[in-house]
């Protein structure tokens, strides 16, 4: 049974994702931050299934697990887009903002932030004993 520090930072984590993904479209930064956006919800989607990524490592090899990444982040990535067009359409509706701004080191900041703060469930994950 997970603890409550571990359930706690697995809802932040994947709120501030979502969050971030539809600001990033309500600021209406560029739509290369969706690329951007989608391997830190690819890390995110790793972290949060790590025990079974790592069974599933031990079990048929690194080569597996990497020819699963992917579709794992096409997936995101799609994911992402929607998440960005809703805040691009709330942006336009309620926002200040004309045109979309270019690619920036600001926005591989905030990525890599969320990047970061994606990975915390890996901290919590429950060591088994063999």
């Amino acid at each position: 049974m997970p603890n409550k520090t571990d359930v706690v930072l697995r809802v932040a984590s994947g709120l501030a994702l979502l969050i971030g993904a539809i600001l990033f479209g309500y600021f209406h930064r560029s739509p290369w931050s969706i690329v951007l956006m989608g391997v830190v919800f690819t890390a995110g989607y790793v972290a949060g299934k790590w025990p079974l990524w790592k069974a599933m490592t031990l079990e048929h090899g690194i080569v597996y697990s990497i020819v699963k990444l992917p579709p794992a982040f096409l997936v995101q990535v799609i994911l992402v887009s929607v998440l960005y067009i809703i805040g691009y359409g709330l942006g336009a509706l309620f926002g200040t903002a004309n045109g979309t701004v270019p690619l920036s080191g600001q926005d591989i900041i905030v990525a890599g932030c969320l990047f970061g703060f994606s990975l915390g469930p890996l901290l919590f994950v429950p060591k088994h004993k063999s």
